[in-house]
């Protein structure tokens, strides 16, 4: 799933009756872009710094610099074109949750 939302069915026992209930919650997915930045996906995404304070995120998906050459880090400026970064990092087969 990239991003949605999941839901699910649950039931809250009160005294001798159960009452369904629908628990829904948001993904995030971060995709790691050959040779560029994070791209990340979800509306229930919250960047921070490292000091608690709350960026503005630009607009959804949104992307994370990889490369260090952003004029407006921590996001994205597409600066790793004009600088040749290179990262070709690869989830390995045994990485993947089962």
């Amino acid at each position: 799933m990239r991003g949605g939302i999941r839901c699910i069915r649950a039931a809250i026992r009160a005294t001798k009756t159960e009452i369904p209930v629908d628990y829904c919650f948001s993904m995030a997915t971060i995709k790691v872009r050959l040779n560029g930045p994070y791209r990340v996906d979800g509306d229930d995404v919250t960047v921070i710094d490292w000091n608690g304070k709350e960026y503005a995120v630009p607009s959804r998906p949104f992307a994370l610099c990889r490369c260090g050459a952003s004029a407006n880090k921590p996001f994205c400026d597409k600066s790793h074109r004009t600088i040749g970064f290179q990262a070709g990092e690869a989830a390995d087969a045994s990485d993947t949750p089962t």
